[in-house]
């Protein structure tokens, strides 16, 4: 009897934690959250430099896309979408709707249809993000920016 009672009290022993395992994990979700937090402001907060596009070379235009030029002209901003010329982004929508009409009419579909906006560094971001809204407007969700390489 002696032996079932000792064996039994074996049984009922609380199980050792491993607190050491429990700090090695919690240490790499501090390590990687922190990592990944840094990445994020420095994002945020890194400075953006538009691209010349005078600098930027004259790319193959397709059915399936429009390109769009803007610029500043004596200290007015200039979109230029072909040989027509808009002031507002407003403007452009009319001509964006009959692009993707010409388009569609190819056999373009309207999920691959793109528009490649080549802003000069001196135009104000403002006028790239009511572009980009103007394009959304009308149902282009392929919107492609140029860059000039750097050297």
């Amino acid at each position: 009897m002696a032996r079932r009672a000792s064996q039994f009290e074996e049984q009922e022993q609380d199980p050792e934690f491993q607190i050491s395992t429990m700090c090695d994990v919690l240490m790499c979700l501090l390590i990687f959250f922190v990592a990944t937090a840094n990445m994020e402001i420095m994002q945020q907060v890194a400075e953006v430099s538009l691209p010349k596009a005078v600098d930027a070379l004259d790319p193959q235009k397709s059915p399936g896309e429009t390109i769009i030029n803007v610029y500043n002209l004596l200290g007015n901003n200039t979109i230029q979408i072909g040989d027509a010329k808009y002031e507002e982004p407003e403007d452009i929508k009319a001509q964006l709707i009959q692009s993707m009409d010409i388009a569609n009419d190819l056999g373009v579909d309207v999920a691959t249809y793109r528009v490649l906006v080549r802003a000069s560094g001196d135009v104000p971001y403002r006028m790239v993000r009511d572009i980009m809204k103007v394009c959304g407007s009308v149902g282009i969700i392929n919107v492609t920016f140029s860059t000039q390489e750097n050297k």
